[in-house]
């Protein structure tokens, strides 16, 4: 449907119907109006494209106004995204959405996530490892990713895991965050 000249009534009419559902299906979730959010989506696209982008709709219907704002953000996020709006171009809607979220009284993910050892795997005590012309080859640490829970693990060094690889440079330190994440600053 082009953002030039849509059938509101159209856009009306499945707007409400995605509303009616999401807000349906979060109270038969025993959510009411206070635990629940629902927000409106539209993909859109200029006239010719194989893509589109997901830009918010601000409030709960499209009218002119709201058109005129979905239109503006549609062109922020394509300049945003790939470099460059084309503001002559037709903008299209090629799909609504409705996204409707329960919001429990309390927080169904724990504040802290603890990573423990694999059972029976081990990494092995250190690495010859190339970190560039400058610095050559260096005797590099391995370790795996429960190691650095007590403190920061200062680089070069490498955090093996059974799935994965994470490579410390030697200017730059390895921790572990609240979530089990590593991360890597600058020393």
């Amino acid at each position: 449907m082009s953002a030039t000249d849509p059938d509101y009534g159209e856009l009306d009419r499945v707007i409400g119907k995605l509303l009616d559902e999401a807000v349906s299906t979060l109270e038969r979730e025993g959510y009411d109006a206070a635990h629940r959010t629902v927000s409106l989506l539209a993909d859109t696209r200029y006239h010719g494209q194989d893509y589109a982008l997901t830009v918010a709709i601000r409030g709960e219907n499209l009218g002119p106004s709201q058109m005129e704002v979905l239109v503006e953000d549609f062109h922020r996020e394509h300049e945003k995204t790939y470099g460059y709006e084309s503001r002559d171009e037709e903008v299209q809607i090629v799909a609504l959405r409705c996204l409707g979220r329960g919001l429990p009284d309390t927080p169904r993910v724990p504040e802290q996530l603890n990573v423990a050892a694999v059972e029976g795997w081990s990494p092995s005590a250190s690495r010859r490892c190339y970190f560039g012309p400058e610095r050559g080859w260096i005797e590099a640490p391995v370790m795996g990713r429960h190691d650095l829970s007590d403190r920061p693990v200062p680089g070069p060094a490498i955090i093996e895991e059974d799935n994965s690889l994470t490579v410390v440079l030697p200017e730059w330190t390895a921790r572990l965050d609240e979530w089990s994440n590593v991360v890597l600053e600058p020393k």
